[in-house]
């Protein structure tokens, strides 16, 4: 029989991290936490439409999004990806929620965080 601890562990091997950071790093507003096979989706999703920003997600490591990067983002492959049918649309919500933010705030970024790192 698993563990909760060992279930837990698993979890977080299989998760991602959403989240807003500002540039220093102080502080954080975390936007959701997201299934590595939604953000691997979303990727295949960003290179079959040659989406220059969220196919550079990397899910074994941790991704930045400047606000140079999330006017790209905002302003054409949230809606190119919002008609494929692959994607999950809770995770681009996540990431529309925090590219409004970020887009009329200064020294914020997108963060996608692996749990490992």
């Amino acid at each position: 029989m698993e563990s909760s601890f060992g279930l837990q562990k698993a979890r977080k091997i299989m998760s991602m991290k959403l989240l807003m950071i500002e540039e220093l790093g102080d502080t954080e507003k975390i936007l959701g936490i997201v299934d590595k096979y939604e953000i691997q989706q979303l990727i295949n999703a960003a290179e079959r439409h040659s989406l220059k920003c969220l196919s550079f997600v990397d899910t074994v490591g941790n991704t930045y999004f400047n606000e140079m990067q999330i006017a790209e983002i905002k302003n054409k492959e949230l809606a190119v990806l919002e008609n494929d049918p692959t994607v999950n649309k809770k995770l681009l919500a996540m990431i529309k929620e925090g590219a409004d933010i970020i887009s009329q705030t200064e020294h914020l970024y997108l963060k996608f965080e692996d749990f490992g790192n």
